[in-house]
């Protein structure tokens, strides 16, 4: 009778931790569902942008377009003559584009209020836009006509600019860095680099093994992302040389099929992925984090991930439901995070864990780290000398503090300073 107590009271206890493990890595970014969509209501959102004044645009696959002014609290219909909007940006000169499925690209001058069309081709299988600095315009198409397009004038007159793309470069992805260098992504011929002296594009297959590629995103001071199938790859030197980036969440090296890149201002990295839907990275790449566990994202593989200028993180869940991350990449590697004790921005990955896990954590003042069994026994423990002000990583293999192996169960991980309360985590060990 004890034993069944036992094992029952073990079992309620396994199943306590796993349901509170399952917020343990969105407790740092405090996701939060947006408003319904009004009628005519959409059966999928396709695309999410955010613009400078703050407006966020969602475009969805059966009826156009929809903006929210509150961060959406609130979404309202816009009256664009088209059905599915599958790629939005956003210019520095206040100009908004929206591009639909072969019912044209469409140009806004007032914060996505209004829409004029351009006079890009219906007839062409529109995938991506991409705007530069000086304001030109870039457009990618695949199918019959595939290729870049240009315009000078926002979109009023087009050339195609398509010299030097393999003839079969159904292009999908474009951007255009902080100075001026347009790359363009095809699904199956890899990354080009447009060389201004000479007029054409340049394949960059020889720097960067990736073939596909769905999504680009530049930083600044020569950082460039390219990602797609088999990960995301780096280049600090304007694409000129590249390496991989290891999506790594338990220790192996791990390279997910990338859908969308979202870049914080603060240098947080987001990656809606086909498998994990949502990482981010606090530290360049190098290590990788679960950012959405705990949301329906059922469904959700989209390129529908949009980061505002103020840090708030978009991304649409299942069905048509857009979910915002309140202050999640306000905490970066070297800022200080919201003044609410000495610990925060905490993430354990993976959990449950077989082998090893990954424990970061960002520190404002001294904090030492304990690991108790289900007992409230010690096991393991790092005193406050092991860490340092700003981001942490410990990994945890579940060994003891003589390196023995502990048995398959429920652990707490503890967290603790003179200036806060404790904070306390469940992590499950499996055998």
């Amino acid at each position: 009778m004890n034993r069944i107590l036992t094992t029952g009271a073990y079992c309620a206890a396994l199943l306590f931790c796993l349901l509170l493990a399952s917020s343990v890595f969105a407790q740092n970014l405090s996701w939060q569902a947006t408003a319904e969509f009004p009628e005519p209501r959409p059966t999928g959102i396709l695309e999410l942008a955010a613009a400078p004044s703050g407006k966020i645009l969602a475009g969805s696959s059966d009826q156009g377009l929809f903006v929210s002014t509150n961060r959406g609290d609130s979404w309202q219909h816009i009256d664009l003559p088209a059905e599915t909007v599958f790629t939005l940006a956003i210019g520095a000169n206040g100009l908004i584009y929206a591009g639909t499925f072969q019912e044209g690209l469409f140009r806004s001058s007032d914060d996505g209020t209004t829409w004029k069309p351009t006079s890009f081709s219906k007839d062409l299988h529109l995938t991506c836009v991409a705007l530069a600095p000086d304001g030109v315009v870039y457009a990618g198409a695949r199918h019959e006509g595939r290729g870049v397009y240009r315009s000078v004038d926002n979109g009023d007159n087009w050339q195609y600019w398509s010299a030097g793309l393999a003839k079969e470069a159904d292009v999908v992805a474009l951007g255009v860095d902080a100075e001026g260098r347009a790359f363009a992504g095809s699904s199956s011929q890899g990354l080009y680099r447009f060389d201004q002296s000479t007029g054409r594009w340049r394949s960059l297959r020889k720097q960067i093994n990736l073939s596909n590629v769905r999504s680009l995103a530049f930083a600044g001071s020569g950082l460039s992302y390219a990602a797609g199938d088999g990960g995301i790859f780096s280049s600090t030197d304007h694409g000129d040389s590249w390496r991989q980036l290891n999506l790594d969440r338990d220790g192996s090296p791990v390279y997910y099929d990338v859908l969308t890149l979202g870049l914080a201002p603060n240098g947080v990295i987001y990656a809606s992925s086909v498998w994990e839907k949502l990482l981010l990275s606090r530290d360049g790449g190098k290590s990788w984090l679960a950012a959405a566990e705990g949301l329906d994202l059922s469904n959700a593989a989209s390129r529908a991930l949009a980061v505002a200028a103020d840090g708030t993180v978009y991304v649409r869940g299942g069905g048509t439901t857009v979910y915002r991350a309140e202050g999640a990449t306000r905490t970066g590697v070297n800022e200080a995070p919201p003044a609410t004790g000495t610990v925060s921005s905490v993430a354990l990955a993976p959990n449950p864990f077989t082998t090893k896990v990954k424990i970061e954590f960002f520190l404002t003042g001294p904090a030492s780290l304990s690991i108790f069994n289900s007992r409230g026994a010690k096991v393991f423990d790092r005193d406050k000398s092991s860490f340092r002000r700003g981001i942490n990583t410990l990994v945890w293999k579940g060994r003891d503090r003589r390196g023995r192996l502990l048995p398959a169960g429920a652990y707490y991980c503890v967290l603790a300073s003179e200036s806060a309360p404790n904070i306390v985590w469940p992590v499950i060990l499996r055998r």
